[in-house]
C-alpha cells in the first residue's frame, strides 16, 4: 500500500481518504513549515486548518503562550519557500480580501469581552500578507459529542449545553451581531463553556437600534433558515434563532437536521419525533424552527423564556464547572480502543511488522511522528486528549513486549550467526583436511601442517555446532 504524507507529517492512504484522517488536512505545499518564526516572536507548531481565503496555524510565542494565527492566503496564491512570502496572482482580488480581513479583525476585537468566542489580540503584516493573532481554543467539538451514546442518555447535560449556547448567543445579539454560520462543528466546549469557534461570517448592524440586516449573506451551513439563501432580502436576528434551534434539535435527538430548502420542498416537513423530551421544549423548538421568519420566535430573549422559563433580566450564569466535569467523566468512561491500523491509521512506510504498526498508531494518537520519536521527551507531551493516559499505558505495555521480542530476536540472530559460522568453518576444515590427505604421502612439513589445520578447524566447527544445540 502506498502512503501519502500530509502537511502535518501524518501518513495516510490517499486512495481511501481524500484528507488525512488524523488532522483532516491533505497533501499541501502552501502552509508555513513547522518551526517558522513570525514577527521574531511566534513559532509555528503546526497547521490546524485551511479555508478558501486563509490558513490557520497553532503557534507558540517567546513566553510559551499558545495562539491560533490566521494567515491571509487566498486559494489562487502561491508561496516562495525560500522567503516564505506569498506570490499574489491577482492583486485587485487580494486587496479586496485584505480589506475584508481588516474589517473582520475589528469585528473580532469588538467581541473580545463577550467570553463567547476566542479573543483577537493583534494583526501584523509579513511575508507579503496579513496575520491575525487569536486565542487558541482547545476542547471538545460539539459535533464530536452529539453522536456519543453516553451523551444522548444524559438529558440534563444536553439541556445545560443548549442553555450555554443560548446564553452566549444572547451576548452577541445584545451587540446586534448576526452570526449566520451556525452548526455543531462551529462550537468548542472549553472548560464547560460552549464557545463559537468561527465567527468569520458575522455582520454587525450599522445602527445600534436596528435589528434588520438588508444584506446578502453566503453560508455553507445546512442549519441556516431559508431567508439566508435569498439575495437582498432583509434578515434579522431570528435567522440565528432558527439555526440555534436546529443545533438544539440535533443535541436532543442525535439525528441529522434536514436543510431548510429540503423542508420547503417537502410538503410533509415533520421532524423526527423527539424521545424523552419535555413538551415545553418541543413547543419552543417548533416555534423557533418555523420556516417563515415572520411567525418564528422573534428574538433570543423570547427563545430562552419559552425553552427554560428564564426572564432576560435575571438569567443565571451557566454552571461551567458542572458541564466540564460531566463531559470529562463522559469521555473517561468511554472506551477508546486502539484503531484498526490496517484500515484507519496512516503508517510510516517502515512499519512493516504488527509491533511497529501498534506503536505507530499510539504515537499518532498523541500527535508524534514515529520517525521523530527518539527526539521526543515523553514527559513533555501535552495531555490534550482524555485517551492520553490509556495510550501511554498501552505504549508502555507494548514497549515492554517489544523490548522482550527484540532481546529474543537478538539471541536468535546470534545463534543463527554462530550456526552460519560453524557451517562455514566445517566446510573450510573439510576442504583443508582433504588437501592435506592428498599430499600426506610425501610427509613434507607443509602437508602435515595442512592436515593438522584441517583437523583443528573441523573440531572447532563441531564445537560451535554442539554449543548451538545446547
Amino acid at each position: 500500500m502506498y502512503l501519502t504524507k500530509c502537511i502535518n507529517g501524518h501518513f495516510y492512504d490517499k486512495d481511501k481518504y481524500s484528507l488525512c484522517p488524523n488532522c483532516e488536512l491533505g497533501l499541501d505545499n502552501t502552509c508555513l513549515k513547522k518551526g517558522t518564526i513570525l514577527k521574531d516572536k511566534y513559532t509555528i507548531i503546526e497547521c490546524i486548518g485551511k479555508g478558501g481565503t486563509s490558513i490557520v496555524y497553532k503557534a507558540i510565542d517567546n513566553n510559551n503562550h499558545i495562539y491560533a494565527i490566521k494567515e491571509l492566503f487566498p486559494t489562487n496564491c502561491k508561496r516562495n519557500f525560500t522567503t516564505n512570502e506569498i506570490i499574489i496572482q491577482n492583486h485587485s482580488e487580494f486587496n479586496t480580501f485584505k480589506e475584508h480581513y481588516i474589517k473582520q479583525s475589528k469585528k473580532f476585537k469588538f467581541l473580545n469581552n463577550t467570553n463567547a468566542t476566542s479573543k483577537m489580540y493583534s494583526t501584523f503584516e509579513e511575508n507579503n500578507t496579513m496575520y491575525m493573532v487569536m486565542d487558541f481554543i482547545s476542547g471538545y467539538s460539539l459535533e464530536q459529542l452529539i453522536y456519543k451514546d453516553e451523551f444522548q442518555q444524559n438529558y440534563e447535560l444536553k439541556m445545560q449545553i443548549i442553555y450555554c449556547i443560548l446564553y452566549n448567543t444572547k451576548k452577541l445579539h445584545d451587540k446586534h451581531v448576526l452570526i449566520v454560520d451556525i452548526s455543531p462543528g462551529n462550537f468548542i466546549i472549553n472548560d464547560g463553556n460552549v464557545l463559537f469557534s468561527d465567527l468569520g461570517n458575522i455582520h454587525i448592524a450599522s445602527q445600534k437600534d436596528s435589528k434588520t440586516y438588508a444584506y446578502s449573506f453566503t453560508t455553507t451551513s445546512k442549519y441556516a433558515p431559508p431567508e439566508i439563501y435569498q439575495p437582498k432580502v432583509s434578515q434579522n436576528l431570528n435567522s440565528d434563532i432558527y439555526s440555534i434551534a436546529a443545533v438544539a434539535y440535533m443535541i436532543l435527538t442525535g439525528n441529522k437536521f434536514p436543510s431548510s430548502i429540503d423542508r420547503l420542498l417537502n410538503t410533509d416537513n415533520t421532524l423526527i419525533s423527539y424521545n424523552n423530551v419535555d413538551t415545553t421544549v418541543k413547543k419552543a423548538l417548533a416555534h423557533a424552527l418555523e420556516l417563515d421568519n415572520m411567525t418564528r420566535t422573534p428574538d433570543i430573549d423570547v427563545f430562552i423564556k419559552e425553552l427554560f422559563g428564564y426572564s432576560s433580566t435575571s438569567l443565571p450564569v451557566p454552571n461551567y464547572k458542572e458541564i466540564s466535569a460531566s463531559i470529562i467523566q463522559l469521555f473517561n468512561n468511554t472506551k477508546v480502543p486502539l484503531p484498526d491500523t490496517s484500515t484507519t491509521i496512516p503508517l510510516p512506510q517502515k512499519a512493516t511488522t504488527d509491533m511497529d504498526r501498534t506503536i505507530s498508531s499510539i504515537f499518532y494518537d498523541i500527535g508524534i511522528d514515529p520517525d521523530d520519536v527518539e527526539k521526543v521527551d515523553i514527559s513533555e507531551i501535552p495531555k490534550e486528549t482524555q485517551s492520553y493516559k490509556m495510550l501511554m499505558n498501552q505504549f508502555k505495555a507494548v514497549s515492554q513486549k517489544y523490548d522482550e521480542s527484540c532481546l529474543k530476536v537478538t539471541e536468535l540472530e546470534k545463534k543463527l550467526e554462530d550456526k552460519k559460522n560453524s557451517t562455514v568453518m566445517m566446510t573450510i576444515g573439510e576442504i583443508v583436511l582433504s588437501l592435506g590427505t592428498i599430499f600426506i604421502h610425501d610427509l613434507s612439513p607443509q602437508s602435515i601442517i595442512t592436515v593438522l589445520a584441517g583437523i583443528l578447524i573441523t573440531v572447532y566447527a563441531l564445537y560451535l555446532n554442539f554449543r548451538d544445540k545446547t
